[in-house]
């Protein structure tokens, strides 16, 4: 007996035929496949079959056949596609279900932005949410720890360490603004080079605020696999305006006090030689609930995110309370841009092991001398196509379930000049705004994101409203220009930390403007009338316990440049302090820039590489040799005089044999005899 389930469906809920057929296939029997089998099926006359109905019988293994165009067939493989689709559903609503009980959400979002060059920068952001808890009811700290998709590490050192905002970067190269524009997201997450950490933390006062910065910094550093281990006091700094203001605007720190005697207290440290790389990623995708498996993050690979011309990491994690209800929640913010070269990352696709190209295929300018010896190359063309997967070497897979929002894809470019399209299954699909929302039900689909444009020059930027440079002169000046080509005034702040073995001279600063000439500090009436250089703060460096923190709001007249130096002196550094890599110099941390007025912007200026006084280290290597090689010497010929006897050659064998090993056991035992 084989068992088979139909479904009868009916175009007339009035009437229906007493005798129904349909073409059975026996899946159980893959010899017997498209045998037909007659089967008849009484239905009540009184019977509803508005809707769909399953009826099960059981039919006898013969060929019988049956015909009736009422009823429409449906394949296995329909079935179940239809059973996994229905599947999948009920696992994203059941998932939905949970998080709005728990008031959680997850967000996930692509922005690619053509830039000059034939460049593209690729902004991943993940936003997270936990759910509410009283602040004032210890009890629910302990419920917040169930929660299905915040990371429970990140909680716990938020409560170990009292921290109600943390933020980390790690970033790498150089953000070319005079060709790629404005940074994105008004700057806000992007570090300087290397890894930089500031955190809002609660205790008594600065020493125990400092042992819970050392806490937080020692756990995220075996967290993320970094050296932030090594932010003690000489690289931590307590800032005074950065961080705070527009800050406490934009609601990163509105977070109530949970100790009425304890006080918020604002930590800052970075390391500028800190590498980023692989080690870095992998932990912070762990933190999504997709852990780099589903979704935007399935396409992140370490070998295609840092081998490119610039690179950041950023991680946001707040305490946003409500002081009406009395209610918390964190929220964690992961943002990873990157900038990639198409045509470097196209021919690494063609050549993934690097050798010359052949003759035919050099682009060489044929105005200039040209042989089978020289070739000028050509600059990159303007139109260019590729796909999203060259670019990561990977697709897309699918959207998470357990977002209430799908993943979105979209591209920041001129319609007119950019296409950009979603290919599904050779199908192509556009939309107006050039952004896309991923769907589950795509993900066992063969999609891609196709970019093409015949005019790369044509890009959507903004410009760049300030430009900072920062150098080191021969006569030991810091020399920082500020430069403003808007048509309006720019009211900025200004915070520097600098190592303690640079001793500041404060009295030496000077400003310049355009082409003026230098004016003193101590000249306060001509100074606040040119750039308005106000709230001044400046705390000097101890000796191997803390470092130099200058910052002051400085105003930039319009379309001018303010230049700003001071003088210093190096410190001489004990051996043990030097780093293993000495000779290549000490780098000195980013300068940090926000721009109060009229907008809100963050930028960091270039690091700085500081040569000291470095001893030859080679020089013991090369006593210690030295005073080896002499001992070796003076003892090989003491002993050589001490134990070898001189005696002629033709009485050698006789002294030989006299003092072997067996004629002095020979004397000793005639003596016993």
């Amino acid at each position: 007996m084989t068992r088979f389930e139909i479904l009868v469906s009916a175009n007339d809920e009035n009437s229906l035929d007493d005798e129904v057929s349909l073409l059975l296939e026996d899946s159980t029997n893959a010899g017997s496949f498209g045998e037909e089998t007659h089967v008849s099926i009484d239905i009540p006359q009184n019977q509803d079959l508005t809707d769909e109905s399953h009826s099960s019988i059981e039919i006898e293994d013969e060929p019988i056949e049956i015909h009736d165009d009422n009823i429409v067939q449906e394949s296995h493989e329909a079935k179940e596609d239809e059973e996994a689709k229905h599947a999948r559903e009920e696992r994203k609503q059941a998932q939905l279900k949970l998080m709005e009980q728990e008031s959680q959400s997850y967000h996930e979002e692509l922005q690619l932005q053509p830039l000059m060059n034939n460049h593209i920068r690729a902004g991943f952001v993940f936003q997270m949410t936990s759910n509410e808890f009283n602040f004032n009811d210890k009890s629910e700290f302990e419920y917040i720890h169930h929660g299905s998709i915040f990371p429970k590490s990140m909680r716990h050192i938020l409560q170990e360490t009292k921290s109600h905002a943390l933020h980390l970067r790690f970033q790498r190269g150089k953000w070319d603004a005079e060709k790629w524009g404005a940074l994105p997201d008004n700057g806000y997450y992007i570090g300087g080079s290397g890894a930089e950490l500031w955190s809002s933390v609660e205790a008594s006062d600065k020493n125990s605020a400092y042992g819970q910065w050392k806490i937080l910094a020692n756990s995220l550093s075996g967290m993320f696999c970094a050296s932030l281990d090594a932010l003690d006091s000489t690289h931590t700094i307590f800032p005074k305006y950065s961080f705070i203001e527009n800050d406490f605007a934009n609601n990163n720190f509105r977070s109530p006090v949970f100790n009425e005697q304890h006080d918020l207290f604002l930590l800052h440290g970075s390391l500028p030689n800190e590498p980023v790389c692989t080690e870095n990623l992998t932990p912070l995708l762990k933190l999504l609930p997709t852990r780099g498996k589903v979704g935007l993050s399935s396409i992140l690979d370490g070998h295609r995110v840092f081998d490119n011309p610039w690179h950041n990491l950023a991680l946001d994690l707040n305490t946003i309370c409500d002081d009406i209800t009395k209610k918390c929640k964190y929220t964690l913010d992961i943002h990873l841009d990157m900038v990639f070269h198409i045509p470097t990352v196209q021919a690494r696709n063609d050549r993934p092991i690097p050798k010359p190209l052949t003759g035919e295929n050099l682009r060489c300018d044929y105005s200039k001398p040209y042989d089978a010896f020289q070739c000028f190359p050509l600059p990159d063309e303007n139109s260019i196509t590729y796909v999203l997967s060259d670019v990561f070497g990977k697709k897309i897979n699918g959207s998470p379930l357990i977002s209430s929002i799908p993943s979105k894809i979209c591209l920041k470019a001129p319609k007119e000049t950019w296409n950009f399209f979603i290919v599904v299954n050779d199908s192509v699909y556009g939309t107006d705004s050039n952004c896309f929302d991923l769907s589950d039900d795509n993900a066992d689909k063969d999609q891609d994101f196709y970019i093409q444009s015949d005019n790369t020059d044509l890009i959507a930027t903004e410009k760049s409203p300030i430009s900072i440079t920062r150098s080191l002169s021969d006569d030991n000046n810091v020399r920082t220009v500020f430069k403003n080509t808007n048509d309006y005034p720019l009211e900025i702040l200004h915070l520097e930390s600098v190592p303690w073995f640079m001793k500041l001279y404060l009295s030496t600063l000077t400003i310049q403007i355009s082409n003026s000439s230098p004016k003193s500090l101590r000249n306060e009436d001509s100074l606040e009338r040119t750039v308005n250089f106000t709230s001044i703060y400046y705390s000097p460096a101890i000796d191997r316990k803390t470092s130099n923190h200058l910052e002051y709001k400085l105003t930039i007249p319009q379309m001018s440049t303010v230049i700003i130096s001071y003088s210093f002196d190096k410190s001489l550094l004990q051996f043990a302090e030097y780093p293993p890599d000495a000779n290549h110099g000490f780098e000195i941390d980013s300068s940090i820039v926000t721009i109060l007025s009229p907008m809100n912007y963050y930028v960091r200026s270039n690091t700085l590489l500081l040569l000291l006084s470095t001893p030859d280290f080679s020089m013991p290597y090369n006593v210690i040799i030295l005073t080896s090689t002499v001992m070796c010497l003076i003892f090989g010929t003491l002993y050589n005089f001490l134990v070898k006897r001189m005696v002629p050659l033709k009485y050698a064998d006789i002294y030989n044999k006299r003092d072997s090993p067996i004629a002095k056991l020979k004397t000793c035992m005639r003596k016993f005899i």
